[in-house]
């Protein structure tokens, strides 16, 4: 039987309180507001709207959503148990009939009540794979690193990414238990192995009920279980006891995940899982066929190699929506083009080093890179089968070869790390353990000091850093989306159909003659869907993106109305973070601020089209940045509606031509002004221009983005209802006003 020292309870309850106190205290006041619970991520407003249909249903959960995308609505896009924990607690808390008030009050707590958790199981992993302080430490580590993982752990962040998280703690501590007693030897009684095999299965089936797109864990289990009888099988040895854990496992899961077959991505899952036991059994079996007729081993890798290419030439060939698809899924780990604009999306690795340093120090202080040194000096000391070491197809392998993959995959996508900080905490807390060990006590508090000092303390800055950001409907959005709940037409006839059963599903659903569409840029669109309770063109998923950044980006009527029509957009909303700003000045190039850099990409132009920042020579020898505003900015449908209201504008004194050219200076190679000439109207511009055709760099442009450098006739399919700034942007309230287009195709 497991017993701790009362030492390490008494500080795993105190680690409990500290990572409690960092994800709410400093954010109680963001979330918690006046006007309401304001939940300070976009994702946690699709749970939230989940959780309050499903109890409005209960048990029955929401696997279609007529209001989360115009026309067709959307299937469930995560796993079912997040909504499923967090409704039964509200349940239970409500004396079953729970107010809506205390539902966003738990949702909103949970995660941050479940993170302070997740140093438990990370303080066993690190106790059986290392030691009892090595555990402590990383289950400290995991309680204060910042980054995104406390992003997406803290009060409010009602996501299912905490409850990943979690269980990921467990899938490591589950499987590390039972390989090891699967392995070892002499061999744990069979009793003991088959409990660690189930406790196995039903963590990674609850983390497949959690995350649909979880096929990737089942890819690393999979792939590293091949890799190990591999092995085995070069030096003669069976590799009976890794299938007898791993393949049932995976086959449980399985099992528990067929109720979520309706979700969004659950295919991929499916095949995962699959092809996860085919490619264990065929291998295994292979492998004990082969040693039994006694061919060489050689002859084991050389068939596996013609049946791999043969059956991806088959899959490409029998089914090719299928092997695009998952091609294109797994190009996502690495993303570019419009899926870079994404945040949860962006690398860590850059071509410039010290951006990437910089990257990792954010998300991991010190420790991103003290993990990475333990990584590689464990892997050498259990390559080198040094006495001591654990082996490389133990429970102890297994960690090392998924501390790699998860590490590596979250250089390339940010999102990552709310795993990998589980790994870099376990891998410092054994660094820091080994600086501990055989010491004296005065020795052991100098290392101590110095490791509080060195590794825990530079998370003070960037844990306030986080914890002290929003994303949270501002009060203008708050405004805007009472006034769409209340003064635009239902668009099923009736409120109540928001908490209605659906029964559709895509394919078969056709919105009745009522129902109409929000055109909104995706950020925004769970908020529509909650607060006011109407239908997006696009969302968070970034489906309709594209579309969305068409119509915005659009350079005259005609072509915006068209994809209105297409969209089946009623209404449609802008925002002041459309427009682009100057950030303050620094080493590089200049910085800008604005959305619509993204939607150009979104829309397949070029945002540089749009806008442009130069620098020009302030005295002899110093330079500043300048922001300039070509015509296709003012032209488009984003800054037409938002800025100047769909109105005629005839400029006065804000167009200017300039000229650039390649400079150089002590800094480096830049792009100047070459040329600044200002002009009362545009008529004269181009004129100027028409009569010096020989300088290409010369444009037409505006320096400010409120006041545009061309022409622009009135939209007439257009009319504000709504702002939710007393002035007109540009007068007063520069940024924040959130403005309502009524678009008259649609009345």
């Amino acid at each position: 039987m497991l017993t701790l020292p009362r030492r390490h309870l008494f500080a795993l309850a105190a680690l409990f309180l500290v990572s409690l106190g960092i994800r709410t205290i400093s954010r109680f006041a963001l979330v918690f507001r006046p006007d309401g619970i304001l939940f300070p991520d976009s994702d946690a407003w699709y749970h939230v709207r989940g959780i309050d249909h499903l109890l409005h249903n209960f048990p029955h959960q929401m696997p279609f959503d007529p209001y989360a995308i115009y026309p067709g609505g959307m299937i469930a896009a995560a796993g079912p148990l997040y909504d499923y924990l967090v409704a039964a607690i509200v349940l239970v808390a409500g004396l079953g009939s729970p107010s809506t008030t205390l539902m966003e009050t738990i949702a909103a707590w949970f995660p941050a009540v479940l993170a302070a958790l997740i140093p438990v199981p990370v303080y066993f992993v690190g106790r059986l794979l290392f030691s009892g302080t090595a555990g402590l430490l990383a289950a400290a580590l995991v309680a204060v690193l910042p980054g995104h993982f406390l992003r997406v752990t803290s009060l409010g962040v009602s996501d299912h990414h905490v409850l990943e998280s979690f269980l990921y703690a467990l899938l490591l501590l589950c499987f590390v238990h039972a390989l090891n007693a699967a392995s070892s030897q002499p061999p744990e009684p069979r009793r003991v192995v088959l409990g660690w095999t189930a406790l196995c299965g039903l963590t990674l089936g609850a983390y497949l009920l959690t995350w649909v797109a979880g096929s990737f864990f089942v890819g690393i289990l999979a792939g590293w279980t091949l890799l190990a009888c591999l092995v085995r099988h070069w030096r003669g040895q069976p590799c009976g006891d890794l299938v007898s854990v791993v393949t049932p496992a995976l086959g449980a899961a399985l099992l528990l995940f067929l109720p979520a077959g309706g979700v969004l991505w659950a295919a991929f899952t499916y095949g995962a899982v699959a092809a996860g036991i085919a490619g264990i059994l065929l291998v295994a079996g292979l492998s004990a066929l082969f040693r039994s007729r006694g061919l060489p081993r050689i002859t084991l890798y050389l068939a596996l190699l013609v049946i791999a290419a043969a059956s991806a030439g088959l899959f490409l060939w029998l089914a090719p929506g299928p092997a695009a698809a998952v091609i294109a899924q797994l190009s996502r780990l690495a993303p570019r083009g419009t899926w870079s604009t994404i945040n949860e999306l962006r690398p860590l690795l850059h071509r410039d080093l010290i951006r990437t340093v910089l990257d990792v120090w954010n998300e991991f202080t010190l420790s991103g890179f003290l993990s990475a040194a333990a990584l590689a000096l464990l892997a050498e000391r259990t390559l080198a089968g040094r006495p001591g070491s654990a082996k490389l197809d133990s429970g102890f392998g297994l960690f090392l070869f998924w501390s790699g993959v998860v590490m590596g995959v979250s250089l390339l996508q940010v999102r990552m790390c709310y795993y990998s900080v589980i790994n870099v905490a376990l891998l410092t807390g054994f660094l820091c353990s080994l600086l501990l060990e055989g010491r004296r006590p005065t020795q052991r508090g100098l290392i101590a000091a110095a490791i509080f000092l060195i590794v825990f303390l530079p998370n003070a800055w960037g844990i306030r850093e986080v914890t002290q950001t929003t994303s949270a409907p501002s009060a203008d959005w708050v405004r805007t989306l009472n006034w769409l709940r209340t003064a635009t037409p239902e668009p099923f006839g009736d409120a109540a159909y928001f908490h209605r059963r659906y029964v559709s599903i895509p394919g078969e659903y056709f919105p009745p003659p009522s129902a109409y569409g929000i055109m909104n840029w995706w950020d925004e669109g769970y908020w529509i869907i909650y607060l006011g309770r109407r239908i997006p063109v696009a969302s968070p998923n970034q489906f309709g993106a594209p579309l969305a950044a068409r119509f915005y980006m659009a350079q005259d009527e005609p072509s915006a109305s068209a994809i209105l029509r297409q969209s089946g957009a009623r209404y449609v909303l802008t925002d002041s973070r459309i427009l682009v700003r100057l950030l303050a000045p620094g080493d590089g190039p200049p910085q800008t601020l604005g959305r619509l850099p993204s939607m150009a990409r979104w829309a397949g132009t070029d945002p540089g089209s749009y806008t442009d920042g130069v620098w020009e020579e302030l005295v002899e020898g110093v330079r500043g940045p300048v922001m300039v505003y070509y015509p296709s900015y003012f032209r488009s449908m984003a800054v037409r509606l938002h800025v100047f209201d769909g109105q005629a504008v005839t400029p006065k004194d804000s167009t200017w031509v300039i000229g650039t050219k390649q400079k150089q200076d002590a800094q480096g190679p830049y792009r100047g002004l070459s040329l600044v000439e200002k002009f009362p109207t545009y008529e004269a511009a181009a004129g100027y221009l028409g009569r010096h055709k020989e300088d290409p760099s010369l444009r037409i442009v505006s320096l400010d983005g409120f006041r545009s450098c061309v022409p622009l006739e009135p939209l007439g399919g257009f009319r504000r209802e709504f702002a939710s700034g007393p002035g007109p942007v540009g007068q007063g309230e520069v940024f924040g006003t959130v403005k309502v287009f009524s678009y008259a195709g649609a009345r």
